[in-house]
């Protein structure tokens, strides 16, 4: 039993991953690396990751056309187009994510999928969490928290944990690939099958 949960445990430690950013924010601003958390150089890095990301999904999208892989293409692609900072981005990137919550919502039984592979919803509830923590930095929401420094670094850790979350929606891009979206029981049917027209 206690080697079944070892591995358990351990799946869900990314979630502590937008703390240990945050603070190496303030590591950095101590020790003098503002190169770290600069604007410009994230704005440079967010296009190329959202770029990869978007079609890493596209191409798991036309192997697998399932809802869940639809989404995550399109939310990479509204990321993407978002980081080019043109005319109406700012307030697209709102609709295109009320729309995908509404599509999220209709599909919510085919993204039930989800719980069949720990890994992949520990890594996107993960990317959520630090893309809403980036928004909530943004918003200066820290400031009615009285976190210390937040008027030199809230721009920082916006910047950070943003570039951070494109970086895991790329690496959740990958490892969809290692990842099913056919429910469970028809892929244990489907093993019988495979294994017979192999002999």
């Amino acid at each position: 039993m206690q080697q079944k949960e070892k591995p358990l445990r351990g799946a869900w430690l990314p979630l502590g991953l937008p703390l240990v950013l945050s603070l190496s924010v303030y590591i950095a601003y101590f020790a003098g690396w503002t190169a770290f958390y600069e604007k410009r150089i994230h704005e440079i890095l967010a296009l190329p990751i959202l770029a990869a990301a978007f079609f890493v999904f596209f191409a798991r999208t036309c192997r697998e056309r399932h809802p869940l892989f639809i989404l995550l293409t399109a939310l990479a692609g509204a990321f993407f187009l978002r980081e080019w900072h043109f005319s109406g981005t700012s307030k697209g990137i709102y609709i295109a994510l009320v729309v995908l919550a509404a599509l999220a919502w209709k599909w919510k039984e085919a993204l039930k999928v989800l719980h069949q592979w720990l890994p992949m919803k520990v890594w996107l509830l993960t990317a959520f969490l630090t893309y809403g923590l980036s928004q909530f930095t943004a918003r200066r929401g820290f400031r009615v928290l009285h976190l210390p420094l937040e008027y030199e670094l809230h721009v920082g850790l916006e910047e950070v944990l943003e570039t951070a979350a494109h970086l895991m929606l790329l690496y959740i891009s990958f490892l969809s690939w290692r990842f099913s979206a056919k429910p469970q029981a028809e892929l244990l049917t489907s093993a019988p099958d495979s294994a017979e027209s192999a002999q």
